[in-house]
């Protein structure tokens, strides 16, 4: 009585399992870019003629943390270049997007020299945040690609691309493995305790089943293998399923750069951070 217990708790769980994750499949995850470092896409640039930059705010209103992003990239561009104290001008370029905010702009600090820096959104990702006071913020990630001081830019190709689902579903032959690739780190847990319980019971069920095979008529035999059979066909389902969520659910976005096509030559005087001046020369192709 007792095995037959664990085997109905079993069976509770993976059916609240399979209830719980369907709904968990339709949360998306951070853009990738959001826990990787600077430097890591900073290497990928193919030339010097900018970086890139990462940001965050916060406050109770999304509307207002879009059209404040500029001014606190101002302020960390400021504080990385030793602008600290000088009021930065803030000169939108192109249109304005569906929330009134520019994708582009020039940001200029006149004192004590003018230095102008062009900036471009990438990419941004906000989140939705409940605080344990019954209230709510919200958080906007940002990344831009930002010139070096008083140099016309040549920016390289920014791609968002979505993981590839493809890929996904070929490494979820392996059970869960698919679900590590998009980074749904708990979702592939989940799938190897049920395949590995699952499986596990199958063999438990047949290793006792077993032992009464040589009794005629015996209902204990067919009980376990009964048990063994609803087993491995729950274990069928949870590798069907996780097949399934490997195609279609959504994976974390991903940044990739790519040098722009054709040839560009830009040369521009450029002034330095320790006060001398030069000339910037950049050659893509």
């Amino acid at each position: 009585m007792k095995l037959l217990r664990n085997i109905i708790t079993l069976f509770t769980v993976v059916l609240l399992w399979c209830c719980v994750l369907p709904v968990s499949a339709q949360v998306q995850s951070k853009p990738h870019w959001v826990g990787n470092k600077e430097s890591s896409y900073n290497k990928r640039r193919s030339n010097d003629t900018y970086e890139i930059i990462k940001v965050e705010n916060f406050g109770p209103d999304i509307n207002v943390l879009r059209r404040e992003r500029l001014e606190v990239l101002a302020m960390e561009i400021s504080e990385r270049n030793g602008h600290q104290g000088v009021p930065a001008v803030i000169e939108p370029i192109g249109a304005a997007d569906s929330y009134g905010c520019h994708r582009e702009a020039r940001i200029v600090f006149e004192l004590p020299r003018r230095s102008v820096y062009r900036v471009m959104l990438i990419d941004d990702h906000e989140v939705f945040e409940d605080n344990l006071d019954m209230t709510y913020d919200f958080t906007l990630y940002q990344i831009y690609a930002v010139s070096r001081c008083n140099v016309e830019p040549v920016f390289d190709n920014f791609n968002i691309v979505k993981t590839d689902n493809a890929q996904a579903t070929v490494l979820s032959i392996i059970p869960g493995v698919g679900q590590l690739y998009k980074e749904q780190f708990a979702k592939a847990f989940t799938i190897w305790g049920l395949e590995a319980g699952l499986i596990s019971a199958a063999i438990i069920f047949n290793y006792e089943g077993n032992k009464y095979k040589d009794m005629p008529h015996n209902s204990k035999e067919l009980g376990y293998k009964e048990f063994r059979n609803l087993s491995l066909m729950a274990a069928g389902v949870v590798y069907i399923y996780n097949l399934i969520d490997a195609a279609v659910s959504k994976g974390p976005r991903r940044l990739h750069i790519e040098k722009n096509s054709g040839t560009k030559m830009s040369i521009a005087p450029a002034l330095f951070n320790d006060g001398s001046a030069g000339v910037a020369f950049s050659w893509s192709f």
